[in-house]
């Protein structure tokens, strides 16, 4: 009993591994095995008489666990693998499969194209619709300003017209008054009456008609005077006292703070006489508050405010100013010798540009300029811009030897356009500027322009060839 035990244990073995191992080779077998079956159709033949004699056998022996067991498992196994047949039916191809992931690929990109412009085109309607609203409103608008244009000019015309009824009929009182006077003084004289316009009555002078003539008389006052109004202000707009006819209206200026690095000076406007009572002031701030200027600019300040900007930047006021810009402010020669003065005491060391144009400035300040510069003051002074005035040769001349007496030695630039700077002038600084110590005493100089000044043909073809830094 053992014995058959370790047996079946065995079969048992032998049956799993060989279902294990042979699972495919079962599929390429079965093949072989359809093959052979004509021929195993003869030997069940002879296998039926045999399997008819063990069948009385088998009946009484108990069915075999194992084998069932082992057919159980082969079936499973081919359930899971699969038969050749089938496992080449469900094989992949590559090539297909290539085409369809291409063809799913163009449909998702069109359909994403499609997407889009789908998008785009809500996104123009949108737009559009918008551009349509807004369209509509401003014909709304426009309609709307048009029927109250509209509206005004008829009350405007009505206006005229009544004035011109009222005309009519003043005129109309004033034909019958003088018609009746005619009548009367013809009635003295015992000539005809005259007739009467469109049969209307004599009428008496009476009180209406003295208003009438007074109403007159008022009107033709203040036409008049407004005419001369008129005329006043074109003159006055003329000659740059009052302001353009479509001037915009003056901006109030900002109250600038005394930590900006940007001041603009202004004058304060006079005290109002119904105020109380305070400290008077030239400017609009106090300079000696403003520690941290470093760009100033003058508002039309003027020749007296000038004096005192002098005084202040002597006493210490912007120690950090280095750009000062006093063009078109009519300083005049008091003004520019008060700066002079007090950048020969030192004021205002760190100033690298100083603006002085159109000021009407002749000679005289530009040599003061000069001096204060040759003392020492405005050490870092680079650009010096005196266009727009009036120093002539005399200016030119003061140039030349201001250069070679080494006042100029920081400057970078010099501008003197427009001064009226004749021949000699120019000659002078063409002949300083062209001498062999111009790169001792001038070794910062990279231009003087002396452009627009009143230099002729003969002179400036005489003066070659002419550096680059000199530009006539």
């Amino acid at each position: 009993m053992s014995a058959r035990s370790d047996d079946d244990d065995d079969d048992d073995e032998t049956t799993l591994s060989q279902l294990l191992r042979h699972s495919s080779d079962d599929d390429d077998d079965e093949d072989d095995n359809n093959d052979d079956d004509d021929d195993d159709e003869s030997s069940s033949d002879d296998g039926a008489s045999s399997s008819s004699l063990s069948s009385s056998s088998s009946e009484e022996e108990p069915p075999d666990i194992v084998t069932q067991l082992g057919r159980g498992l082969t079936a499973a196994a081919r359930a899971v693998v699969g038969t050749r047949e089938s496992r080449f039916a469900s094989r992949t191809n590559t090539t297909l499969q290539w085409k369809q992931d291409v063809a799913y690929e163009q449909a998702k990109a069109a359909y994403e194209a499609q997407k889009a412009a789908k998008i785009q085109a809500d996104a123009a309607a949108e737009a559009t619709r918008k551009l349509d609203m807004k369209r509509e409103k401003k014909a709304k608008l426009q309609r709307r300003g048009n029927r109250k244009v509209a509206r005004k000019m008829a009350k405007k015309a009505a206006a005229c017209d009544l004035q011109q009824q009222k005309r009519d009929a003043r005129m109309t009182v004033v034909s019958e008054i003088r018609l009746h006077r005619l009548s009367v003084l013809h009635a003295a004289e015992g000539a005809p009456a005259l007739a009467t316009i469109a049969s209307a009555p004599t009428l008496p002078i009476t009180d209406i008609a003295k208003s009438i003539a007074s109403r007159r008389l008022q009107d033709t006052r203040d036409d008049a005077l407004a005419a001369a109004i008129d005329v006043a202000d074109a003159l006055g707009r003329h000659c740059g006292m009052l302001p353009a006819i479509r001037t915009p209206p003056h901006v109030v200026p900002k109250e600038q703070l005394e930590t900006a690095t940007a001041l603009v000076l202004r004058l304060a406007p006079p005290p109002d006489p119904k105020a109380p009572p305070k400290l008077k002031t030239l400017f609009t701030v106090n300079l000696k508050r403003f520690r941290h200027v470093e760009e100033c600019k003058g508002d039309r300040i003027g020749e007296a405010a000038c004096i005192e900007l002098g005084k202040s930047l002597l006493t210490g006021a912007c120690p950090r100013l280095m750009e000062l810009n006093l063009s078109w402010n009519d300083i005049k020669l008091r003004g520019v010798l008060s700066l002079a003065e007090a950048f020969k005491q030192g004021a205002c060391g760190l100033l690298t540009r100083l603006d002085l144009r159109a000021n009407s400035l002749d000679a005289t300040a530009l040599i003061q300029l000069f001096e204060a510069l040759s003392s020492g003051g405005l050490p870092k002074l680079q650009h010096l811009v005196f266009a727009g005035n009036l120093v002539g040769d005399r200016g030119g001349k003061a140039v030349a030897h201001a250069f070679l007496a080494g006042a100029l030695q920081h400057l970078v630039t010099i501008d003197l356009k427009s001064n009226g700077i004749k021949n000699d002038g120019c000659r002078a600084i063409f002949n300083a500027c062209t001498a062999d110590c111009f790169r001792r005493l001038g070794p910062s100089l990279e231009l003087i322009d002396l452009r627009r000044n009143q230099i002729n043909y003969a002179t400036a073809q005489s003066l070659t060839p002419c550096p680059k830094h000199i530009s006539f």
